[in-house]
């Protein structure tokens, strides 16, 4: 069984007068990667800030589960131990003025309590897999915002962390870079969690095992891998009918948003017989595709204001066809 390594609950957290982060609420499972997809401002640096500890929620709970010798520890992100196993790249990296790459990696190394001998071999094994030695020895204040970028990544790593965060970690890199980011993350081993933030729809794709779509501070949708019968319909413009004839083909449907429906289903006749009927009742299906390839499709229609998640909807399928009856 599947164990959960990260339970959030009611989670609010307000920037003066922004709302930054409302009313989430999230399960995630160990050894998950997860990526966070969404327009700039949709919320995902803050919520990162908020796993990591770096800034409080004004309200909720954000609880990791680890296990320990004959038990379950559950942990806060300002708990010690947290951040003794924390590996955390910013979305902003400063460089140290004359202080070379080696010596940076050397002063993360120090503040995660490694000793000089370890620090030096983490280095060399780091330099080879993200493909920094040429950086070590130079000042940082002469590296481009790649290159920054390259060594802000490395050090996440500098002391094995199982909880790994990145925020946008390769908005600076080129597209070898890059490949090479997806590439190290793919094949990580032996972690709790692994989160990255991006504005990437293939790079979220080709990476993650789920990805969490966030708009206007919410979790606009929660995309999982494994569930392979999970479609996702959009309609628009009148949809009343929908309940009764998602029934009469025994489908299970429920509504996330307004216009949004989740729809499980393991043969694809069904679901084309619901588009034709829909479409015979005059209403328009904007698509009707698995998670997977519903990504794009929904992000653009977030993006483009033509999706409202003002009003949330978890009505099931009996719930739409008494709703037509009334």
């Amino acid at each position: 069984m599947n164990q959960c390594c990260l339970e959030i609950k009611n989670l609010d957290k307000s920037l003066g007068k922004n709302v930054a982060i409302s009313s989430l609420n999230l399960s995630i499972l160990k050894g998950k990667k997860i990526a966070l997809l969404g327009l700039n401002g949709a919320g995902k640096s803050s919520f990162i800030r908020l796993l990591v500890g770096e800034s409080k929620p004004d309200s909720g709970d954000i609880i990791y589960h680890t296990d320990r010798p004959n038990h379950t520890l559950n942990l806060h992100p300002q708990d010690l131990l947290f951040k003794k196993s924390l590996g955390y790249q910013a979305d902003t990296m400063l460089a140290m003025t004359e202080m070379s790459g080696r010596k940076y990696l050397s002063l993360c190394g120090l503040y995660k309590g490694l000793d000089s001998k370890r620090i030096k071999s983490k280095i060399t094994s780091l330099s080879q897999q993200w493909a920094i030695e040429n950086l070590l020895e130079q000042p940082m204040s002469s590296l481009s915002k790649g290159n920054l970028q390259k060594l802000a990544i490395a050090q996440v790593f500098i002391a094995e962390p199982k909880w790994l965060f990145f925020d946008e970690p390769c908005q600076s890199l080129d597209p070898l870079e890059q490949d090479r980011f997806n590439q190290n993350i793919k094949g990580l081993v032996n972690f709790e969690l692994c989160v990255f933030s991006t504005h990437n729809v293939s790079h979220a794709i080709e990476v993650a095992d789920e990805i969490i779509l966030f708009h206007q501070s919410k979790v606009a949708y929660h995309f999982e891998s494994d569930k392979h019968n999970d479609y996702l319909l959009v309609c628009k413009g009148e949809n009343a009918r929908l309940g009764s004839l998602a029934s009469d083909l025994e489908l299970s449907i429920n509504q996330i948003y307004p216009q949004v429906y989740q729809i499980q289903c393991s043969k694809s006749e069904p679901l084309q017989q619901l588009q034709n009927d829909l479409q015979q009742a005059g209403v328009l299906v904007e698509f009707c595709l698995p998670e997977a390839k519903a990504i794009m499709p929904l992000f653009r229609l977030l993006a483009s204001g033509e999706i409202n998640l003002s009003v949330a909807n978890t009505a099931s399928n009996t719930d739409l066809a008494e709703g037509e009856r009334q």
